[in-house]
């Protein structure tokens, strides 16, 4: 009755990109594997086609206007409850955010400018270190290791609820050569454009 939660959000990847939902060309067979040990949603929608307000929406199960998220590099205000809490709160999970930087928290990384992150600070707009018990930002690589770091902090008699962040697909693509299609070979939907830029 209290199972555990593992929210995996890859960047920039839309339905089409799976196997288990038609894609020939590019393979995702743990993915695969899940949707099919699993449930897959055929009527699921984005509530913003932008990073931050959708991910907002899916913290939160409110539009990213009701949310206050309209802007990529906006804090989630405080007073926003995201689902992680409440699990900790009301039904005494363990919760965490691992990997690629999710900008709930304003934007950061090398590209972030130091004096806005300050200001962030500053003014009490950094919170997901209160909204959950395990906060840690990586490269795709890190995110795994930070959850098996998260799993062995777990205390025993708790279940858990995990936010795991990936880059990719988001561009610049990181896979090894030998795990990318030949641009050519891809069949494209039928609203892009044809051009080996596209392909690419």
């Amino acid at each position: 009755d209290k199972p555990n939660i593992i929210f995996i959000l890859a960047d920039d990847m839309g339905y089409g990109d799976a196997g288990c939902f038609g894609q020939k060309t590019l393979t995702t067979p743990n993915l695969d594997k899940m949707a099919a040990e699993g449930m897959k949603f055929r009527r699921f929608f984005t509530a913003a086609p932008q990073c931050v307000p959708s991910r907002a929406a899916f913290l939160t199960g409110r539009s990213p206007v009701s949310a206050r998220i309209t802007r990529f590099s906006s804090p989630l205000p405080r007073d926003v409850v995201t689902f992680p809490e409440i699990l900790r709160a009301q039904a005494g999970y363990f919760t965490g955010v691992v990997g690629r930087t999710f900008h709930l928290d304003g934007s950061s990384g090398a590209n972030s400018s130091p004096v806005a992150n300050q200001l962030l600070v500053d003014h009490g707009l950094k919170t997901f270190a209160q909204r959950v018990d395990y906060l840690r930002t990586g490269s795709d690589t890190q995110a795994i290791e930070q959850m098996a770091e998260f799993l062995s902090l777990k205390p025993t008699e708790k279940p858990f609820c995990l936010w795991l962040n990936f880059s990719d697909p988001h561009h610049p693509w990181t896979p090894p050569a030998a795990d990318r299609p030949d641009p050519a070979s891809l069949k494209l939907p039928a609203h892009l454009p044809d051009s080996p830029g596209m392909r690419e």
